[in-house]
């Protein structure tokens, strides 16, 4: 059975066939808070931490921009909220500005960008129109 919904975006040309340095765990920071389930997450790591992980977990991209307004509530109140599900879902956030790749790979037009990543496949959930 494949899983195929309307709206999905197909994520594999963002796979590496090798593996970040330090194995499928490497690029995982804990957040301010120390919540293991919140991690930043970037080109590099993205293979490891947002798809691979999208197998066992439900993943939660948020790609945003420090430049964007109330960014930083946003990415707060989204933290909070994965914290208070305790594992059931995993946030990995990704700054786009940093990470340009990433967002031109999904197509993304505006900041916050919000996406499910299930079996490795993009589920957009929401995105700013400004």
């Amino acid at each position: 059975m494949t899983f195929s919904r309307p709206g999905a975006i197909d994520l594999s040309a963002l796979s590496r066939p090798q593996q970040p340095v330090g194995g499928a765990g490497a690029g995982r920071a804990p957040a301010a808070g120390g919540s293991t389930w919140v991690t930043d997450v970037s080109e590099a790591t993205f293979q490891a931490v947002a798809l691979e992980a999208s197998a066992k977990h439900l993943v939660v991209l948020n790609l945003w921009s420090p430049r964007a307004q109330n960014a930083q509530d946003f990415n707060d109140l989204l933290a909070r909220v994965t914290d208070e599900l305790q594992g059931q879902v995993l946030l990995a956030n990704v700054d786009v500005d940093a990470n340009p790749g990433i967002a031109q790979a999904m197509q993304v037009q505006g900041v916050p960008f919000v996406a499910a990543v299930v079996g490795g496949q993009l589920v957009p959930l929401f995105q700013s129109t400004a």
